[in-house]
C-alpha cells in the first residue's frame, strides 16, 4: 500500500494504492480484498470499490502466476491526527500455505497491509 501523501491536510483527499500480486505457483480468481474504512474518512470518487456497513470491497476476477493488480482508493480526511488505513485478502480459488484469507489484520501474515498517515 502506497499513498498519494503520508501527511494530509484536513479535507484533503489521499489516494491509496494498494497493490496485489500472486507469489503462488498456480493462478488466483475471484481475489477478494477488503479495506475497513478508517473512522473519520469519506470514499469519494468512482474506484470499483462497493461499502457494506463502513468495510470496502472490490474483487479481482483473475490474477495469473507473477502478475500484480493494482486497486485505487480514494479517502477524503476529516480529523487531524493520525489515522491507519488497513487492508487483507479476504477471499481467494487458491490456497495459501503461509496466510489465512480473513483472519484480522494483527498476525503479520502477508495477505494484508497498513499505512499510517497524520492529517495537519
Amino acid at each position: 500500500m502506497s499513498a498519494s501523501t503520508l501527511t494530509p491536510r484536513m479535507n484533503e483527499v489521499v489516494s491509496y494504492t494498494i497493490t496485489v500480486t500472486n507469489s503462488g505457483g498456480r493462478p488466483a480468481q475471484a481475489v477478494r480484498i477488503v479495506n475497513p474504512l478508517p473512522d473519520k474518512t469519506i470514499l469519494v470518487g468512482e474506484t470499483g470499490w462497493s461499502a457494506e456497513n463502513s468495510v470496502l470491497s472490490q474483487t479481482i476476477p483473475s490474477l495469473p502466476v507473477g502478475a500484480s493488480a493494482q486497486l485505487i482508493l480514494q479517502l477524503q480526511m476529516n480529523q487531524q491526527g493520525p489515522l491507519i488505513n488497513r487492508a487483507q485478502i479476504s477471499a481467494s480459488s487458491v490456497s495459501d500455505p503461509d496466510s489465512t484469507p480473513n483472519n484480522g489484520f494483527e498476525n503479520g501474515e502477508d495477505d494484508q497491509v497498513w499505512l499510517k498517515v497524520r492529517v495537519r
